[in-house]
């Protein structure tokens, strides 16, 4: 039995769904600071959330949504599974 708990553990990996580089994780981090000085009442996942989904959204897309004010009372479809 060997003493090392590094050889006998994995360390955890932060989740990266999207991919992101290292550069893409520093700028995220540095944004989601920002915002979280600007907008102190907001969780810091609301914050990445947001984050994901514009560094992830086409800017066309994202434009459409915003000129369009689809954002406004935006609710989500969910099928109905009982049928």
């Amino acid at each position: 039995m060997t003493t090392d708990l590094n050889q006998e553990f994995d360390r955890a990996e932060p989740s990266n769904p999207y991919n992101y580089s290292k550069l893409d994780l520093a700028k995220k981090e540095q944004s989601v600071k920002a915002a979280m000085r600007d907008y102190p009442n907001i969780p810091s996942f609301y914050i990445e959330m947001a984050y994901d989904v514009v560094a992830n959204t086409e800017e066309i897309e994202m434009t459409e949504i915003i000129q369009n004010d689809l954002w406004v009372n935006y609710k989500k479809v969910i099928p109905d599974e009982k049928k």
